[in-house]
């Protein structure tokens, strides 16, 4: 139970909670462990010669550590058979134990490079990204401070959020009363709260869906909606104060080699900062940089060879799922910390931010085109990494099978 408990609270999805779970007391001399598993709460029922125990274990705060979930997936890996329950619990201890390997100021800066990559992506110039860089810095620097202090976390999002976007128009009105033109500055706005997007809760509920596990899905489905729905207020409640209407930006005007080295080096760094502010280790997070940048650039090649991004999203995300089967056995670690950043980069947050704030100046039909687009895209998403996970993952083609058992 303790086991499942420090897993889940890593942030991985349901399923790998309960294989971990099995192997952990298959180690212990345990014939089976059936979990079911939330957001925030663990139950397991411990079956051992005809006699069975339940347990239900609570997760005090929902967050997301990578490095976590690779310590934890090595642990129950190579726990061998008769392992005393004494022993086991040190090495718990010891993982518990461990601090985050970045502090505020490296994930300040994780999310700066981030975030003004996501905005050249959305076609930010460079005052655009100059501005969502201080923003994004000095949000997620706030963010990782309160933290700290196990303040409530979608209260924490909404100041972020607003410090982001205060920083942001800040910034660059700052240098355009400088006299530097900024054409694209409502453009660059929305990109300035992307560090808040619940990525992991994200991905991991829609591949707990995919599996029909909805007791686990629907509940971090619900509290992905709750972080993003927040930051979309923040961010909309800023730009009513100054009456800004966020505007998509128009392409940029670049020879297209030019562009595509620029898509290549932004993907790789918008990858690199999510995976920094994740916690994943250094060689990790790197490996999910190149992954990301091969795999976003594939998706705006697409678009720009007038792909739907409802197809061109699934197509990338399912070659994100197909190199990070490989390259997780590669590297022994687990898929999912070398998944989820690259799709990161791939939500559409301008989209879903656009059509709250068409939904409050009564724009309904601009609102329900945006809403339509951004659920069918992150749709895409989770059906494009479903089909790699099915194809490479023999339990996920089969119905039925214990997660870690020994028939598996």
């Amino acid at each position: 139970m303790r086991a499942g408990t420090l897993m889940a609270a890593a942030g991985t999805g349901a399923y790998r909670v309960k294989e971990e779970m099995n192997r952990v007391g298959t180690a212990l001399g345990l014939d089976a462990v059936h979990a079911e598993v939330t957001l925030n709460t663990v139950i397991a029922t411990c079956l051992r010669q005809g006699q069975s125990h339940t347990l239900v274990g609570t997760i005090p705060a929902v967050s997301v550590n990578a490095g976590r979930i690779v310590e934890m997936e090595a642990l129950a890996l190579n726990t061998p058979p008769d392992t005393s329950v004494e022993d086991f619990n040190r090495r718990l201890d010891a993982i518990a134990r461990q601090p985050a390997r970045y502090g505020p100021f490296t994930t300040a800066l994780a999310a700066l490079v981030a975030c003004a990559a996501f905005c050249f992506l959305n076609h930010g110039g460079w005052v655009e990204c100059l501005g969502v860089a201080v923003g994004a810095g000095a949000g997620q620097f706030l963010r990782a401070t309160l933290a700290r202090y196990r303040l409530n976390q979608l209260g924490v999002t909404l100041m972020a959020g607003a410090t982001a976007c205060l920083l942001y128009l800040g910034g660059t009105g700052l240098l355009m009363s400088l006299g530097v033109p900024s054409a694209r500055h409502a453009a660059g706005y929305t990109s300035a709260v992307l560090f808040l997007i619940p990525g992991f809760p994200l991905i991991t509920a829609a591949l707990d869906l995919a599996r029909l596990d909805f007791t686990a899905g629907i509940s971090r489905l619900t509290y992905a909606i709750l972080v993003i729905t927040v930051a979309a207020i923040s961010a909309w409640l800023v730009a009513e104060l100054v009456h800004l209407i966020p505007l998509r930006a128009p392409e940029l005007n670049l020879p297209r080699s030019t562009l595509l080295l620029l898509q290549l080096l932004a993907s790789f760094c918008g990858v690199f900062g999510f995976a920094i502010m994740f916690n994943t280790p250094l060689r990790m997070a790197l490996a999910a940089a190149f992954i990301g940048m091969l795999a976003n650039t594939l998706r705006l090649y697409l678009v720009d060879m007038q792909w739907p991004l409802q197809v061109a999203a699934p197509i990338a995300t399912l070659l994100v799922g197909l190199l990070a089967a490989g390259v997780s056995r590669w590297m022994r670690c687990p898929r999912i910390v070398l998944s989820v950043p690259p799709v990161l980069i791939m939500i559409p947050g301008t989209t879903a931010y656009q059509a709250l704030v068409y939904a409050n100046q009564d724009m309904p039909m601009e609102a329900i085109t945006n809403a339509y687009e951004a659920m069918f895209i992150v749709a895409g998403i989770a059906i494009g990494l479903s089909i790699a996970r099915m194809l490479t993952d023999r339990a996920w083609v089969f119905e039925g099978r214990l997660p870690g058992a020994a028939s598996r």
